[in-house]
């Protein structure tokens, strides 16, 4: 029979911490100012890449390249002074390629970019310094003018001479560019 009562008396006890709770919902307002879409990112090709006739004659060395980085090739790739047989663009100053994005001042920025290795007519496009040039970066557009640059380098590199022609190859390179 003690045991009964003790049953009832914890029930009892239940009944009565269910009787003092509460519960109450809150509510507020945020008010939002949506501006997306008003400001698109916007690009504008600032320098195309642009390299000059590369020549290549019977005293070109294979592994002479022509360097798209700003500077002037006044060195081979044998790193002595350039010249018809170590320089496909001896002196030479091929312009690198540069993108300006523009958008919402102080924005932050991610760009992807890719420059595989590409063969071409006895020719191999590749990063300034060879390779390829695959990745991500984040920067941030101007708090004063909403813009940022973006640059890329390249170089054009003999790799056999057998398959040289006269005329034109076509490169690509990607840059993708979205708000964060």
């Amino acid at each position: 029979m003690k045991t009964a009562m003790k049953k009832i008396a914890l029930g009892t006890l239940a009944t009565l911490f269910t009787l003092s709770a509460q519960s109450e919902t809150y509510s507020f307002s945020v008010e939002i100012d949506s501006r997306l879409g008003e400001q698109p990112l916007g690009s504008t090709v600032t320098q195309p890449m642009n390299y000059p006739v590369l020549g290549v004659t019977d005293a070109t060395k294979i592994g002479s390249y022509c360097l798209a980085d700003g500077g002037s090739n006044t060195s081979g790739f044998d790193r002595a002074a350039s010249n018809e047989s170590n320089s496909l663009c001896p002196n030479l100053k091929p312009d690198f390629f540069k993108v300006q994005f523009s958008g919402v001042k102080g924005a932050v920025l991610n760009i992807d970019y890719s420059l595989l290795v590409q063969e071409k007519g006895g020719f191999r496009f590749a990063y300034y310094n060879g390779n390829q040039y695959v990745g991500q970066t984040t920067t941030q557009l101007s708090t004063t003018d909403g813009t940022v640059e973006y640059r890329m380098l390249s170089r054009v590199t003999l790799i056999d001479k057998t398959q040289v022609t006269d005329g034109l190859l076509d490169f690509t390179f990607d840059i993708t560019a979205a708000y964060q």
